[in-house]
């Protein structure tokens, strides 16, 4: 507040998570209303999931703050085009309002080269929890993988939060649990790999960032979905060298072991045009032109 009383500022653009940077964004646009108020939204507030706090005793507050935040707000944009019918279905007034602009990918999209191997690693990077991104079914699955083919590895970066349990005497010999890492050492897993590993949420509405900086290594992936309708079946539909399985209660087929395994020894080739043509809508010039477009070139 005491910035925009000493500098002529043309916008203010507000991100999320944490939520209260749009409540400091409100408090500029009420202080002067005629600057351009844009909501960055990074992963929803009242809907989404893990819960930000006890939405049994905060859900309706939550609900009105961000109603009257996407009403007074003179532009907003999400990541993925579900998570925008998400929000014009739960709010009214503001269709139109949301636009969807892509993660962005801020490094270079490079092949990877690496090391000879006797083994073939396997790399998921991202935090686990118990409700939202399980890694029961894939444990499941890759333990009959392990004994079709012993010379597979896989390794986790990152929390594993309440699924330590899953874990339970499966370290060692083929599965590493490294916690959590810097972001350079999770990069530097990812770009080391052979093929890398997604497990989507149970929500339709959140796209892991990290799918950007995955399709950038041109490495094969692999995509475990909980819901028909993830975002990232439709992210990967594109990718030249993707494979997703949908989790069920019976646990993984025979099938589901046999394409892994074999998608595994002997994936897609992918090459760097097919990379360059993929990662273009997620690289700063095309991400660039969006945001101007939505701020009018202010």
């Amino acid at each position: 507040l005491q910035l925009i009383e000493e500098t002529a500022f043309d916008a203010v653009i507000s991100t999320s998570t944490p939520y209260t940077g749009h409540l400091v964004g409100r408090a500029v646009k009420a202080a002067q209303g005629g600057i351009h108020w844009m909501v960055d939204i990074g992963d929803p507030f009242w809907f989404g999931k893990p819960a930000l706090n006890n939405s049994a005793l905060h859900g309706s507050r939550n609900r009105r703050s961000e109603q009257e935040i996407l009403e007074i707000c003179d532009s907003a944009t999400v990541t993925v085009a579900s998570c925008q019918r998400n929000y014009e279905e739960a709010f009214s007034g503001i269709s139109g309002k949301i636009e969807v602009v892509p993660p962005l990918f801020s490094g270079d999209a490079l092949m990877p080269i690496r090391s000879p191997s006797a083994a073939k690693k396997l790399v998921f990077t991202g935090s686990l929890y118990r409700d939202i991104r399980n890694p029961d079914y894939l444990l499941r699955l890759l333990s009959q993988v392990f004994e079709k083919n012993p010379k597979v590895e896989a390794h986790f970066y990152g929390r594993v939060n309440d699924c330590a349990e899953c874990f339970a005497g499966l370290q060692g010999k083929s599965i590493f649990l490294h916690g959590q890492v810097a972001r350079d050492v999770a990069l530097k897993a990812t770009f080391e790999s052979d093929v890398l590993i997604n497990i989507g949420n149970d929500t339709n509405f959140q796209l892991p960032s990290k799918l950007v900086d995955y399709a950038a290594s041109g490495l094969p992936i692999v995509n475990i979905v909980s819901v028909a309708d993830d975002s990232s079946v439709d992210f990967l539909s594109r990718y030249p060298a993707a494979i997703t399985f949908r989790e069920s209660p019976q646990g993984p087929t025979p099938d589901d072991v046999e394409r892994l395994t074999n998608f595994i020894s002997g994936p897609p080739q992918v090459t760097p045009q097919m990379i360059d043509t993929f990662m273009t809508p997620y690289r700063l010039p095309a991400i660039e032109q969006q945001y101007r477009a939505l701020l009018g070139e202010l």
